[in-house]
């Protein structure tokens, strides 16, 4: 049986919801459609529909959070008198949405319903002053709708100025003013979503793309088919840590009881800090899946200093990464315990600088830090049930996945074009730059080429033919840190102030390190 589309209306207080559903659903597309809705507000302005098939129901916000369980029961009852073709809900915008989420993951209307649409209303009056003195609420709100609708904007300038700080809270949120509501319903809502469809038509798109542009990039000896294969070896390395990265993230936000985090993780810097290097050796996790983790950490109340320790030494100390590196360099163990010493060194310090001087601003984007607030339920009756939670837990791992994956296809693009262009020029290049030269040279390689951090030292075995040790140490170190996807996989969800300090301490340090192993006693490496 198809379920039930549930379309939210949402917004604070006079931000016109009301008027705007008495607009909507008294169109004339809505007289033989059997309407259900449900209002958890009580507004200047009653509700009111004209066609005989519309059904309504009131609850209080003081109702929803005091007797939740009578409310879903309620709810259920009126769905199983008479199953509607569409549900609306107007939701009271003082309210979490988590709250409206666990109403309708209750089973019972689970089996029946499914979110379609959420639509935040803004008034252009009160809209810029209320985003910044309501707390969460409202950021939570635009991190999750599908849509914006701005009321009473005076003038383009104004409805641009608007749209760019609602932009700010959630970058790809589509944002857009009423001037019919007509127009509106045609835009919006007179068109079948086809995800499927729309998947295979990109896919489609790209192999005409692929077999149209072929011949000509070998007509003129580009390497096209290299950028290819190389683009397909990136990703095939990097989705599958991509998804150990966020399945554990979100594990850690469902599964992870606070109390554990506070008892672990809250004592001390030194202790977190440690704490994260212990879970940085047993997780398997490369540099891909570094990056939702770290922000699962953070959502979860880990201190700064130890998720950043985490989020650097992860990809060099677990298991994987020490093996890849003691076979690639023929079972030597001097480049095997330099690459995890510098690594821990490295990563403490970086979190032992964010710990003596902590960023003022807010490190995670507005919009990411909301991004898994959607079931972090306040009521344990409502997500005690293991099933419940396993369902969270694919829905946030869904939802980062595809949050941060666009990033990883930019960010292997650009490497797999960096690879085609060869390395033996690099190798020729750092043997004649001397130690500083080729640490730097190594450090920018290691950077574009964004190889994972399990297998990137087949790669820097290649150069310690013609590179002195301390400047493979570099490409060894810098790039499972920072390299082009993770920079840009981090930009989707941290401040770009976070992203520059952290570069550039990574970088300093990681220079300062391996030049000071390549000068002590003639060169260490």
């Amino acid at each position: 049986m198809e379920k039930i589309p549930v379309y939210v209306v949402t917004g604070f207080l006079s931000s016109g919801k009301t008027a705007f559903l008495n607009h909507l659903l008294n169109l004339p597309d809505w007289r033989r459609v059997n309407l259900q809705v449900f209002q958890f507000e009580t507004g200047e302005q009653d509700f009111s529909c004209v066609h005989t098939h519309c059904r309504t129901m009131s609850f209080s916000k003081r109702m929803l959070e005091q007797q939740f369980n009578e409310v879903a029961a309620q709810v259920t009852a009126s769905l199983q008198s008479q199953t509607p073709d569409e549900i609306w809900v107007e939701w009271n915008g003082t309210a979490p949405l988590s709250q409206l989420r666990a109403l309708l993951q209750q089973p019972e209307l689970q089996a029946k319903c499914r979110l379609q649409k959420i639509l935040f209303l803004a008034s252009a009056k009160t809209i810029e002053t209320l985003l910044g003195r309501t707390g969460t609420i409202l950021p939570e709100q635009l991190a999750e709708a599908d849509l914006a609708v701005l009321n009473d904007a005076s003038s383009t300038e104004q409805y641009r100025r608007i749209r760019r700080l609602l932009r700010g809270v959630n970058p790809w949120l589509p944002v857009c003013r009423i001037t019919s509501y007509d127009a509106f319903y045609r835009e919006w809502f007179d068109r079948e979503e086809r995800p499927m469809d729309l998947t295979f038509a990109f896919a489609a798109a790209g192999v005409i793309l692929y077999l149209a542009a072929r011949p000509v990039f070998l007509k003129y000896q580009l390497p096209f088919d290299a950028v290819i294969n190389a683009y397909l070896g990136i990703l095939m390395q990097a989705v599958p840590f991509l998804l150990i990265g966020v399945l554990l993230s979100a594990a850690v936000q469902v599964f992870l009881p606070p109390a554990v985090v506070e008892r672990w993780l809250s004592k001390s810097t030194g202790v977190s800090m440690l704490t994260a290097l212990a879970a940085g050796f047993c997780f398997p996790v490369c540099d891909c899946a570094s990056v939702p983790f770290f922000k699962g950490l953070l959502q979860k109340g880990v201190p700064l200093p130890a998720a950043v320790t985490f989020l650097l030494a992860a990809p060099i100390i677990n298991p994987a990464a020490i093996l890849s590196t003691y076979f690639a360099f023929g079972g030597n163990p001097q480049m095997v315990i330099s690459r995890i010493c510098c690594g821990i060194l490295i990563a403490l310090l970086v979190g032992l600088s964010f710990a003596l001087r902590t960023p003022q601003e807010q490190v995670l984007k507005q919009n990411a830090a909301m991004l898994l607030t959607c079931g972090a339920y306040t009521n344990d009756a409502q997500g005690s049930r293991t099933l419940q939670k396993v369902r969270l837990l694919l829905e946030h791992a869904s939802r980062d996945f595809f949050s941060v994956g666009k990033f990883l296809l930019i960010g292997a693009f650009l490497s797999a074009v960096f690879q085609s262009a060869g390395t033996g020029a690099l190798t020729l290049l750092g043997s004649q730059s001397g130690l500083v030269g080729s640490i730097l040279l190594m450090m920018l390689t290691a950077f574009c080429l964004s190889l994972c951090s399990s297998s990137d030292a087949v790669v820097a075995r290649s150069f310690s033919n013609g590179l002195p040790g301390s400047a493979v140490l570099a490409f060894l170190v810098f790039g499972p840190m920072l390299d082009v996807k993770n920079l840009l996989m981090l930009s989707s969800v941290c401040s770009k102030r976070f992203l520059v300090r952290l570069s550039l301490t990574v970088a300093v340090l990681c220079f300062c390190l391996t030049f000071l192993l390549g000068t002590l006693k003639g060169g260490i490496l």
